[in-house]
């Protein structure tokens, strides 16, 4: 492996190298191995990935709030080339293009980037005219799952001829949204839970007082899928992509 990787911190291993297999120079003791690979039990507050975001709503549907990830390991390394590579200013750029997606007309400020060498964190300010859908100046409706979850997922299709190499994974979002005052929780999502082979996913909605809390975690083991095994993995990710269009409703009181 490239010991002069200068986006991977002393001791750790670019996710590229991790699993395979390196040949150990040792005259007659020489022997051929694996490379240690990192799995989603190496983590930052029992995850890989940490997301914490922060909303208030506004009675007009308006939306503001804070985004704050931290990262370790592989997920970190990734993002940690992307600023290196990238202008501040087209880091920023990309960001915004992915909220933007997700939420159409969003807004960013004071996007702040710290890289503790192990550790990379993201965090920034942003607003929505879009994170709810009003209904007949009585209801908002909103998901909770505003972007998607910072897991290396491969493009999945409906059949596949040849293996699917996984990687592991493990990522945690907490969402804390404070509604109007005007209004209160009608509906929320079910408690949901999903398992595979390789991982699982889970999402959990509370109320507390003019708050709403929710959580949603994945975990995935690093993993090399054959063919015949396909199908359930995609059944798998379809329940989780079903379980993300879930949504909150507020109505107003009164």
């Amino acid at each position: 492996f490239d010991p002069t990787d200068p986006y991977t911190p002393l001791g750790e291993m670019p996710a590229g190298e991790q699993g395979s297999h390196a040949l150990v120079l040792a005259g007659e003791r020489g022997v051929l191995i694996r490379t240690p690979e990192v799995g989603p039990e190496v983590v930052l507050d029992g995850f890989q990935t940490s997301r914490t975001i922060k909303l208030e709503i506004e009675a007009s549907g308006k939306a503001n709030g804070r985004f704050v990830e931290k990262s370790i390991g592989r997920n970190a390394v990734e993002k940690r080339v992307k600023l290196k590579r990238l202008e501040k200013t087209a880091f920023v750029d990309d960001i915004q293009k992915r909220m933007t997606q997700a939420l159409p007309f969003t807004e960013l400020s004071n996007l702040q980037t710290s890289d503790l060498e192990e550790r990379f964190e993201v965090a920034f300010d942003f607003s929505s005219p879009t994170v709810t859908t009003p209904i007949d100046n009585r209801l908002l409706l909103f998901k909770p799952a505003l972007f998607e979850m910072d897991v290396p997922l491969p493009k999945l299709t409906e059949t596949r001829l040849t293996p699917l190499m996984i990687s592991a994974t493990s990522y945690l979002e907490t969402v804390e949204v404070t509604i109007p005052e005007n209004f209160r929780v009608d509906e929320l999502p079910e408690p949901f839970t999903v398992s595979h082979p390789l991982g699982s996913f889970s999402v959990e909605c509370r109320v507390e007082g003019r708050r709403i809390v929710c959580l949603r975690s994945m975990r995935m083991g690093a993993a090399i899928v054959a063919p015949a095994e396909y199908p359930a993995l995609l059944g798998f990710i379809g329940s989780v992509m079903a379980a993300e269009s879930a949504m909150v409703t507020l109505v107003r009181k009164g």
